[in-house]
């Protein structure tokens, strides 16, 4: 299907759950889903959608995408995701593409326990690409490895701007604090993100208590 905001599903204040959202087209943004407001995307399996503008397979205008696969969807901003305020929390983001951020483009809100991995972008972030006016993002307890042509990059943007906490990604991320830049580690013929038993991504996260009652993917 193809509609300008939400080729798929367009949720405001509403919830989408465990729902399959593939092969759509939006005219603007969200290929395969947009969000806004108070809406709530979750559990859901987003594949093959694309978006004239940004947000190949979810466009995040505030709202929470929480537990997601999002996989081969495409847009020139945002493959995977664009994040204009939102929060993408415990997705898994994989061969996605893009111009710029391939996994996600975000210029407001905050990445989550996210797994953001083999995407990639014609020109800069492979894994995620930041332009922010005069807001900030934080990532946090994710792993941004193995994307093309790197895993991130600060666009128009002072790199103050953009902080790091608990992430795995090469080069190291130097603004925030205890992140690492060794190789994840991934199990071995692993196609969804799951970790070896030596990986250094093991316990190198922060707790928090929304964990305590949530799952994984």
């Amino acid at each position: 299907s193809s509609n300008d905001y939400g080729g798929g599903v367009s949720c405001s204040g509403g919830a989408v759950s465990n729902c399959y959202i593939v092969g759509n087209h939006a005219s603007w943004v969200g290929g395969g889903v947009h969000v806004s407001g108070w809406g709530l995307v979750v559990d859901s399996f987003i594949s093959g959608n694309s978006a004239y503008n940004s947000g190949g397979g979810i466009n995040l205008d505030g709202g929470v995408a929480l537990r997601c696969s999002i996989l081969n969807n495409s847009s020139p901003n945002g493959g995977g995701v664009s994040i204009l305020g939102g929060t993408l929390i415990g997705c898994l983001c994989i061969s996605n593409s893009s111009e710029n951020g391939g996994g996600a483009f975000i210029a407001a809100g905050t990445i989550e326990n996210c797994t953001i991995i083999s995407n990639i972008a014609q020109y800069d972030g492979g894994g995620i690409c930041t332009d922010i006016f005069g807001w900030p993002v934080t990532v946090k307890n994710s792993i941004l490895y193995y994307n093309i042509p790197n895993n991130a990059r600060y666009f128009n943007v002072p790199f103050e701007s953009t902080h790091f906490y608990h992430c795995c990604s090469w080069p190291l991320e130097t603004y925030g604090g205890d992140n690492i830049e060794e190789d994840p580690s991934f199990a071995p013929y692993s196609s969804d993100g799951h970790l070896s038993a030596s990986s250094p991504c093991i316990d190198a996260g922060m707790n928090e208590e929304w964990m305590s009652t949530s799952g994984d993917i």
